[in-house]
């Protein structure tokens, strides 16, 4: 009789990082999300950890949790995963798989049956392994222009290194053990660069990766923050020598000239990456992208 590909609640963790800020107008209202999502994601983990990156939550609001880890001041969205990580591996929990979701209820929880059925299908456990959660299932053509030139960049990205993914940035994926293992032992990012220097240590640990539409999600903003672009951007200089070992010097060429035009404020760039031609424009604090 062939297992369901399914993994069962008691061999998964929920895990959730979460920052706001606590002098905010709308600080209330995300904790509500916040609590949506640790309510709904109970249904398909085993175990939940909550690690609070300086939001200063109150703990007896989350009675549900398994693990509530408090940092004391805001120490970035790669920090808040890594100390929960680090727990997780460490707690003698007899787990095989993380799912590693957004507080803020942009991935609806309903979304996760779809990457455990993904992940659990495969075979390879002895390896890491990654699902990222895909927020754009409707076709290209109906998304807006800077979103769309952001799927196709990553699209170009994961290809480099042998994997079908768009939608790299996404707050929602699923890993194993194996995977956690490597990202403690590897990770070095900060903040926002977080899900880009995950692919990256996939890539790095001979790991796979797969990708799996979600419902409809937000964001569709037609820019990112500088910052965030930035954060993202210097984590292949990280891996500098271990990319370009690997064949992967267009990517690092790429990724240094993208951080060199922003960090001298150019109002406008363009880049050739794998033959496509990307047009950066500064818009308000930060950069769109355009045909």
């Amino acid at each position: 009789m062939n297992r369901s590909p399914i993994p069962t609640k008691d061999e998964i963790v929920g895990l959730i990082p979460f920052y706001f800020d606590p002098l905010s107008s709308d600080y209330l209202r995300a904790i509500k999300k916040l609590k949506k999502v640790i309510h709904e994601i109970g249904n398909y983990a085993g175990k939940l950890v909550v690690v609070d990156d300086g939001a200063n939550l109150d703990k007896s609001n989350f009675p549900t949790t398994d693990l509530f880890i408090r940092l004391n001041k805001n120490k970035g969205k790669a920090e808040a995963v890594r100390r929960g990580l680090k727990r997780i591996l460490n707690s003698g929990w007899k787990i095989k798989y993380i799912i590693q979701i957004d507080g803020d209820n942009d991935y609806p929880p309903s979304n996760i049956p779809n990457l455990l059925k993904k992940i659990g299908s495969i075979r390879e456990s002895s390896k890491p392994i990654m699902v990222i959660g895909d927020r754009y299932p409707e076709e290209l053509k109906k998304i807006n222009v800077y979103r769309k030139n952001v799927l196709l960049f990553g699209e170009e990205i994961a290809a480099t290194m042998g994997y079908r993914a768009r939608d790299l940035f996404a707050g929602l994926r699923v890993y194993n053990n194996k995977f956690a293992e490597k990202f403690l032992k590897l990770s070095k990012s900060e903040r926002y660069g977080l899900e880009f220097e995950q692919l990256i240590i996939a890539f790095l640990s001979s790991g796979s990766v797969f990708s799996v539409f979600l419902a409809k999600c937000r964001p569709r903003n037609t820019y990112t923050l500088k910052n965030k672009i930035l954060q993202n951007f210097r984590i292949p200089k990280l891996y500098g020598a271990k990319l370009k070992a690997k064949g992967l010097h267009s990517l690092v060429s790429a990724s240094n000239k993208i951080v060199s035009e922003m960090e001298t404020g150019s109002p406008a760039f363009n880049l050739i990456f794998n033959g496509r031609i990307l047009n950066f424009i500064r818009k308000n604090n930060g950069y769109t992208l355009i045909d």
